[in-house]
């Protein structure tokens, strides 16, 4: 969402709502539009309601991003290899303590990347580990209004949307397919809301 709702009190209505614009908001506009028509002057009251959903607001979109950046690091510490050259060979092994005829105690994994035999079963419930952690903060999101669309947010950028419009790269970097994605209302939702965000942001 880009607007928070007050509850205030009208002189006309009573207690009703005013909408208040985020971006409008943070320019220095103090007065919104209520129910009956007229322009709301925000109280102090008002200011530090909005601050505290701007606050949360900030946490829930960087939850996605941080939950990357947690992966990743633990990714770049685990005793791996990448080569794509004999010579990078040698020097990835040697890395891991081996003489590069050591072939027999690593393991090709993908991509390049290799580690050591013993290392497999610790790699593999590491990966696991992530991708459950993706899926229960995923399944934490009931509207598809809070991780789940900065989720498809931070890929979309990630992966060019706002200049191509397709959505495919975005989908094959999380896992998904469309089918995933109609089939799910909360995804769905997100994935939208998302690809206007972006789309809004950067322009033809």
């Amino acid at each position: 969402m880009d607007t928070v709702e007050l509850t205030v009190h009208s002189e006309m209505y009573g207690e009703t709502i005013c909408v208040v614009d985020i971006e409008t908001f943070l320019k220095g506009r103090k007065t919104f539009p209520c129910a009956d028509g007229c322009d709301y002057p925000l109280r102090s009251k008002d200011i530090r309601e909005i601050n505290a959903a701007l606050r949360e607001r900030r946490l829930i979109l960087n939850a996605y991003s941080a939950l990357k950046s947690k992966h990743q690091e633990e990714t770049n510490v685990f005793p791996m290899g990448f080569a794509f050259s004999n010579e990078q060979f040698e020097t990835a092994m040697r890395g891991l303590g081996l003489e590069p005829t050591d072939t027999d105690k690593v393991v090709s994994i993908e991509a390049g990347a290799f580690c050591k035999t013993g290392d497999v079963t610790p790699l593999n419930e590491m990966l696991d580990r992530h991708r459950k952690e993706l899926q229960d903060a995923i399944d934490s999101d009931s509207t598809g209004d809070g991780f789940i669309y900065t989720m498809f947010r931070y890929e979309l950028s990630n992966h060019e949307f706002g200049y191509t419009w397709e959505a495919d790269d975005t989908l094959d970097a999380l896992g998904f397919t469309w089918d995933d994605i109609n089939a799910n209302p909360r995804l769905l939702h997100g994935l939208s809301r998302a690809m206007d965000k972006v789309k809004k942001e950067d322009p033809f």
